[in-house]
């Protein structure tokens, strides 16, 4: 269905930004890159340069500050970044030797786009016993999947705790993988683990 609120041909790349990130918000489209075709093509700028996501970024910041503003907007990151803690902290008790990572964006305290908690565990404990420990920790039950790393495949985990999406890999330990490397993509990636998030939270 059209929708009347999307600009057309005339508006910037900027406001193409602005309203794909706003379809997405809203629900009206299941990532941000399909929000940005569907819009594009209701601008008829399907040749254009894709938003850098630290522009989409800021649009979804301003989004959300304007809606319950900018002490709304810092409470809910800061939930959310506690209850990214809580799990570590617990993930990590429920598993001795495995400490928890936290990946991403997320990890630089950065949830204004993507509100997904990306998380890592080095256990050797099988896919039940890290299934139960999600329900256990109140996230409800996990759709476990695999993953194919750099490595080999490994077991997923998505569930959602606290009404926030999340998505846990568990790494065996013959495929450990290096603090500061992505599992999947073998590249730097932000990450921190229940010292370091505390650290950032106590700041």
């Amino acid at each position: 269905m059209f929708d009347g609120s999307v600009p057309h041909q005339s508006s910037s790349a900027d406001e193409l930004a602005a309203a794909a990130v706003r379809l997405f918000r809203k629900g009206g489209a299941p990532s941000v890159d399909q929000a940005i075709r569907i819009v594009a093509s209701r601008m008829g700028m399907e040749n254009f340069p894709r938003p850098s996501h630290s522009d989409l970024r800021k649009h979804a910041q301003a989004q959300e500050e304007e809606e319950i503003g900018v002490e709304g907007r810092e409470a809910r990151i800061q939930s959310q970044l506690f209850a990214a803690l809580h799990l570590l902290e617990a993930l990590a008790g429920r598993f001795p030797g495995s400490n928890p990572l936290l990946l991403g964006r997320a990890a630089r305290g950065q949830l204004d786009l993507d509100p997904a908690l990306h998380l890592r565990i080095d256990t050797d404990s099988d896919a039940p016993h890290v299934a139960q420990a999600l329900v256990d920790l109140g996230c409800g039950e996990a759709k476990c999947t695999s993953q194919q790393i750099t490595k080999g495949r490994v077991d997923r985990f998505d569930a959602e705790c606290a009404g926030v999406p999340l998505s846990l890999l568990r790494i065996p330990s013959a495929m450990r993988v290096s603090f500061g490397i992505d599992a999947v993509s073998g590249r730097p990636i932000a990450c921190v683990d229940a010292a370091g998030l505390r650290t950032m939270l106590a700041k």
